[in-house]
C-alpha cells in the first residue's frame, strides 16, 4: 500500500519471495521462507503524512494476489497484517481530536486488545464511528501540502518544509543519504536539538561495522 505502488509491484513481492526460495534451496534442498507481509499506514511527521491510505478492499485484494500466487508454493509461509488492524491504526493515528471520542467509544461498546486477532471486534469501532458521527474517510484521505494537518501542534524537531521535500523526493524515487555517514541534511534537527544530532553521529561512528562476507 505505498505511494505510487502498482498490481506489478506487488506481484514482484512473490516474485521476489520465489527468487529467494530457489537460493536457498540450491543451499538446502527442504529450505522454507516465511514471506511477511505489511500494509503501509503513511504517519504523521514523516514524508508520507500526505499521503492517502489505501482502503480495506485493495489491500484484501493485494494480499490476494500474493497469496494466490504462494498457494501453489507450500515452501513459502505467507505472514501478514490482518486488513481490519491496519483500518483500526490508519484510523486512530491519522485522525482529528474528534478520533478520541471514537476511542473513547469503542471502548465503552466493549473494544479490547485490538492488536490480537481473537480479541479484535471492527464492528464495535464502526458503531463507534456511527455514534460519534465521525466520517472514517477523513482519516485515510490524501493532504495537500498547504492545508493544516490535526497533529501540527506537535513538534517533531523537523522542518515541515523538509518533510515536503522528502514527500516529492519519495514520489520521484529519490533516495535521501543517510546523515549519519555523511552530510547533514538539512531536516532541521540540528538547530533545534544540536546535542541529539551530535551524540547520533557519536554513536554512529561507535559503532561496530559488520565484517563483510569473503
Amino acid at each position: 500500500g505505498a505511494p505510487t505502488e502498482t498490481h506489478e509491484d506487488v506481484d514482484a513481492i512473490a516474485e521476489l519471495a520465489l527468487e529467494v526460495l530457489g537460493r536457498m534451496r540450491a543451499v538446502r534442498r527442504d529450505a522454507r521462507l516465511h514471506l511477511g507481509v505489511g500494509t503501509f499506514v503513511p504517519r504523521p511527521w514523516t514524508p508520507f503524512q500526505w499521503a492517502a491510505q489505501v482502503s480495506l478492499e485493495e489491500t484484501r485484494e493485494r494480499q490476494g494476489r500474493i497469496l494466490d500466487r504462494m498457494r501453489r508454493v507450500p515452501a513459502v509461509k505467507v505472514g501478514r497484517h490482518d486488513p481490519e488492524e491496519s483500518w483500526i491504526e490508519g484510523l486512530i493515528c491519522r485522525g482529528d481530536r474528534r478520533v478520541a471520542d471514537v476511542v473513547e467509544r469503542a471502548f465503552r461498546l466493549g473494544a479490547r486488545l485490538d492488536g490480537w486477532r481473537e480479541y479484535r471486534r471492527p464492528d464495535l469501532w464502526r458503531r463507534a464511528l456511527e455514534d460519534v458521527g465521525y466520517d472514517p474517510a477523513a482519516s485515510f484521505r490524501a493532504r495537500a501540502l498547504d492545508e493544516p494537518l490535526p497533529w501540527d501542534h506537535v513538534d517533531p524537531l523537523v522542518s515541515r518544509a523538509w518533510l515536503g521535500a522528502e514527500w516529492h523526493r519519495a514520489l520521484a524515487g529519490e533516495p535521501t543519504p543517510d546523515c549519519r555517514a555523511g552530510r547533514c541534511v538539512g531536516c532541521g534537527a540540528m538547530e533545534v536539538l544540536p546535542a541529539a544530532c551530535t551524540a547520533a553521529l557519536r554513536l554512529h561512528a561507535e559503532s561496530p561495522r559488520p565484517t563483510p562476507a569473503p
